[in-house]
């Protein structure tokens, strides 16, 4: 259902039923949205197939601890849909020549965390960027500042914003899930 349609169409319950760990793993997997082959939706939010094109790949950023962090924010308009901007928050620590010519390149992607609260199948795997992309908002390194590290922030380009906060993948259940995105690796 698109969110300028429709006003409330469930119950919320935000209490100790519901409430989750925060956080998502390590690892994330992450492809150029433009080797998008196909995308099949239940719904608006939910995507329950996704496959890239012949000869290319997905790739992964490994994290450590904290080192990830993924997010929306909503953008009110007075005179249009309220639409979403999603954000990708990485440290590189590699800084040879290939990483960093890598991270130099880096736009128009998509990236898909699995958050570390996995009491329901639908909500596990979150995808941000799918519709417009992810593109570099920031980018800072300081020798002298975090051990050197480089961090990156992807974000949506302004004007561009996406219509959901988030895009749920569910293939089946959480394995299903899981084998579809390491298929794309």
């Amino acid at each position: 259902m698109a969110n300028c349609e429709n006003g409330i169409v469930k119950n919320i319950t935000s209490n100790c039923s519901t409430q989750q760990i925060g956080g998502i793993e390590t690892t994330v997997y992450i492809f150029n949205r433009t080797d998008i082959d196909t995308i099949t939706y239940s719904g608006d939010s939910l995507v329950t197939d996704l496959t890239l094109t012949s000869g290319t790949t997905a790739f992964t950023i490994m994290g450590v601890k904290k080192s990830l962090n993924a997010g929306s924010t909503r953008v009110v308009a007075e005179d249009m849909a309220d639409r979403f901007t999603h954000t990708f928050d990485f440290k590189g620590f590699e800084f040879d020549s290939a990483s960093v010519e890598n991270l130099d390149a880096i736009k128009d992607v998509v990236c898909v965390v699995e958050r570390k609260a996995k009491n329901v199948d639908d909500g596990t795997f979150v995808i941000y960027g799918l519709g417009t992309g992810l593109y570099v908002a920031t980018d800072e390194q300081t020798s002298n500042e975090a051990n050197g590290t480089r961090a990156l922030s992807l974000a949506t380009m302004p004007g561009w914003e996406e219509k959901n906060s988030q895009n749920n993948l569910l293939d089946t259940d959480y394995a299903t899930t899981k084998a579809l995105l390491e298929g794309l690796l």
